[in-house]
């Protein structure tokens, strides 16, 4: 599997900032936990840490709630809004109990990897759209600091990877823009793979397309139905992956 390098500097600087807020949220995508969570960040902060797993609304069956045990795991939506209210109540709740012994503002820090949501969670955490959103990775170029209210700071931090960047694992959720991937095949591949496991008839439904077993069979069909055709009326395999990651990415299919 193809990887990528991660930026050592930037990764240094959101784990200094992690070390001196008094509270920190990691958010991830509710699609796959396992996959866009930061555990080499996430292992060291415990004790001061929650978790948000967003864009439930992407699920088609109820999230597992458990997955970190005595860290506080919070679903939410930053769409429909399902969840919001809740962790609005835990951030206030946390921050009266760190103004026994701290002066103001408490300082929150939000990270995950990128174009996880960690903007459009602020902006629905505020009620208002003040941090910068975008679809494509790298919106937030650097910290920004935002009042939550007059005790209370949110720093919402540029996407950040540990380690080694998995295209093939994280390209389908976005922390990798599709129109820059090198290998699009074999990341959409891997995703009808899963699809023909688990939920066969969305990817079949979705396109309009006759049900196939091969991966390749399947892109050229999608080439056709769409018209992401070479010179010659050949398909273009490319654009179809290009394609259905970017319709995954967005929700426009469910995988479960």
């Amino acid at each position: 599997m193809k990887q990528q390098n991660f930026n050592k500097r930037h990764y240094d600087s959101i784990k200094r900032h992690l070390q001196k807020c008094a509270w920190a949220i990691e958010v991830a995508d509710a699609r796959n936990m396992q996959k866009t969570r930061i555990p080499q960040l996430e292992t060291k902060f415990l004790d001061k840490l929650f978790i948000v797993a967003t864009k439930t609304d992407l699920l088609q069956s109820p999230p597992i709630q458990n997955v970190q045990p005595k860290t506080p795991t919070f679903y939410v939506s930053s769409k429909t809004k399902k969840g919001i209210k809740e962790l609005n109540d835990s951030i206030k709740k946390i921050a009266l109990q760190k103004l026994k012994s701290k002066e103001p503002p408490i300082d929150i820090f939000i990270f995950g990897i990128p174009n996880v949501g960690k903007s459009s969670l602020i902006n629905s955490l505020l009620g208002r759209n003040i941090a910068k959103t975008g679809f494509r990775s790298g919106i937030t170029r650097g910290i920004q600091w935002i009042n939550y209210d007059k005790n209370i700071r949110l720093m919402d931090a540029p996407g950040v990877t540990a380690g080694k960047l998995n295209v093939e694992e994280l390209g389908v959720y976005a922390a990798v823009d599709a129109q820059k991937l090198t290998n699009p095949f074999k990341i959409a591949k891997n995703l009808i793979e899963q699809f023909l496991n688990k939920n066969p008839s969305a990817l079949f439904d979705y396109y309009k397309i006759d049900k196939k077993e091969e991966a390749q069979e399947i892109l050229n069909d999608i080439a056709f139905k769409r018209k992401r055709l070479l010179k010659g009326g050949e398909p273009d395999t490319d654009s179809a992956a290009r394609l259905l990651i970017l319709d995954f990415q967005k929700g426009r299919i469910k995988l479960n």
